[in-house]
Parts: C-alpha cells; structure tokens; sequence
C-alpha cells in the first residue's frame, strides 16, 4: 500500500486495519492516518497500537508493538516497535 488517500486537510484522525502491513517499524502514512493491522497472525507479524495523547498529528514514537505469541521479544529502543 503506497500513499494514503486520507484527506490530509480533515483534523479528525482516523486510525484502521485489514491490510496487513510490512515495515521496519510503523509510521503514520498521513499526518492524521494511521494504520494498525501489522499482520500479527502470520509468522513475524506484530501486534501495534498507537498510544494517543492529545496530539492533533500522529507522531511515530507513539506506536508501540509486540511479537505475536512465539516470536522473540526485539530489543527495547524506546517505543519503536515492529
């Protein structure tokens, strides 16, 4: 998935799943659109959240992930994640 075609100019944030994404850690893909789904059923998958505080745009410290269940643990890097 390349771009997001969220509305760059809304102020609501709009957070969704079901595609699966793979990165080295996850980012917002517009300043108020984030995705969530890191595919944590498959193997190498993580479960991620984003941890909002308030903030009008999404910032990519913010997201925080595990390992599914019999992955190893990444080491701790601040809250970077996948």
């Amino acid at each position: 998935m390349g771009r997001c075609d969220v509305d760059r100019q809304r102020e609501r944030l709009v957070f969704f799943g079901h595609y699966w994404l793979h990165a080295e850690a996850p980012k917002p893909l517009a300043p108020n659109a984030a995705c969530v789904d890191f595919s944590v059923a498959k193997d190498g998958g993580r479960l991620v959240v984003y941890t909002w505080r308030g903030e009008r745009t999404l910032k990519p410290e913010h997201f925080v992930s595990v390992p599914r269940i019999g992955e190893p643990l990444l080491p701790a890097t601040g809250n970077r994640g996948c």
